[in-house]
């Protein structure tokens, strides 16, 4: 089950077509937290996230996070 997920969430948020939506730091973190929290992230979290990825944390550090929350 855990396999599945990862996999769906790899081909998902890494794809052709959501690459080519070019997504803002915030719509990403957005998009994280209604496919895993299901809610979206209130400000403190929403700030708290898109800090580290301007500071240079990869999205993919992020996405294998939030897939382990």
């Amino acid at each position: 089950m855990l396999k599945k997920l990862f996999e769906w969430c790899l081909v998902n948020f890494t794809s052709d077509e959501y690459l080519r939506e070019n997504t803002s730091n915030t719509q990403y973190i957005i998009d994280l937290y209604s496919t895993f929290l299901n809610r979206l992230p209130d400000t403190e979290d929403l700030n708290y996230w898109t800090g580290e990825l301007a500071a240079g944390m990869p999205r993919s550090v992020v996405l294998f996070t939030f897939m382990f929350m």
